[in-house]
């Protein structure tokens, strides 16, 4: 949200004149444009509309601040290439923190889940040993949601997370075995799905895929 003309603007859209429906990029739903107001104009026909809130307070207007995006940041893994996420989720999180609410789950090199409220300063040293709880996933979706779990004092609570960024390498999360295990769960995650991470891995598989689509590239053989 942002001030302008003494009112507060709930958020910004750009729209197209030809469109009748708006992305409310708070919670991803479609509304129509009914209660939005004409702010501005920018290049090629495209329409800045805001939605009004016109609830004013002495001396100033009510300050609403959208809450941040929660994001699971999961690294580690059962891969050789532990080490190099680690290093990887490292510069993730400090590019990152500040901007969205994080929650850092690690994965062993024995593939325990682990959710870690650590220094995020020790994702690439010995994380795995202090300040980490079990995380459990649970499968489900729509009114039997699953989700990320952690064990506290013996029961199941849930992590809430609007989304999971993998920063993974290698087999267990490459491989397309993470991407189907989020959607199993009913996670949303960023990167590619399960088909493309496990074609990607496999680079006989890709480069066939490759071949068959007409896509140029380098000369390739194996046996």
């Amino acid at each position: 949200g942002f001030r302008a003309d003494l009112f507060y603007f709930e958020f910004v859209v750009f729209v197209h004149p030809y469109s009748a429906q708006i992305l409310d990029a708070r919670d991803c739903q479609v509304e129509a444009l009914r209660g939005f107001c004409l702010f501005g104009e920018i290049s090629n026909g495209f329409a800045v509309l805001a939605r009004k809130d016109r609830a004013r307070l002495r001396g100033g207007v009510r300050e609403r601040r959208m809450p941040k995006t929660k994001v699971a940041v999961i690294f580690g893994g059962i891969s050789t290439e532990h080490d190099i996420s680690c290093k990887s989720a490292d510069n993730v999180i400090k590019a990152l923190d500040g901007r969205f609410d994080l929650v850092l789950v690690g994965i062993t090199r024995e593939g325990q889940w682990l959710r870690y409220t650590g220094d995020a300063a020790d994702v690439t040293a010995a994380w795995e040993s202090h300040d980490v709880t079990p995380v459990a996933l649970v499968p489900g979706m729509g009114a039997h949601a699953g989700g990320l779990f952690e064990l506290v004092d013996g029961s199941l609570e849930r992590i809430d997370v609007d989304v999971a960024l993998p920063v993974m390498h290698g087999q267990g999360g490459e491989d397309g075995t993470l991407q189907g295990t989020l959607e199993t769960c009913g996670i949303p995650y960023v990167g590619c799905g399960v088909l493309a991470s496990a074609v990607c891995m496999d680079k006989i598989i890709a480069n066939q895929v490759m071949d068959s689509a007409g896509i140029p590239r380098c000369e390739w053989d194996y046996m």
